[in-house]
């Protein structure tokens, strides 16, 4: 059978376990300079944060907002350091659409739908007395 070339999350986490106080956010409140100063702390060079005995995530995220499609969305970089040496790295985007309709007439087939649902609810309680 044909393997997967990338693995699952839960493939690469070493023996389930979680430790949350590995955990670092460098959030964009806190400003770039002070940012910048914690990842050369704790990741930059001379730093042991790679260390080759567990399984290491990295996860970037940024939100976006396109007003002229009047879409919210997401993007996720994560790598993903095995203790093999190997890395992967998957990208993912969802967004969302903030106005399902953009004319009053195109939810014309849900109300419909919806009203026959209604329709059909009061009918199954008036079968039940």
């Amino acid at each position: 059978g044909g393997g997967q070339l990338i693995p699952a999350v839960d493939q690469l986490v070493t023996d389930g376990r979680t430790d949350s106080s590995k955990v670092e956010w460098y959030l964009y409140s806190e400003g770039w300079n002070s940012t910048m100063a914690r990842l050369d702390r704790d990741i930059g060079p001379g730093s042991d944060w790679l260390d080759k005995r567990v399984v290491h995530t990295l996860q970037v995220s940024a939100p976006l907002y396109n007003p002229e499609l009047n879409v919210l969305g997401i993007v996720y970089a994560e790598f993903f350091f095995a203790r093999s040496g190997l890395q992967w790295t998957r990208v993912l985007a969802p967004s969302l659409t903030l106005s399902t309709y953009s004319h009053w007439g195109q939810a014309a087939a849900d109300i419909i739908v919806l009203l026959l649902l209604l329709n059909l609810a009061v009918v199954e309680l008036q079968e039940l007395r």
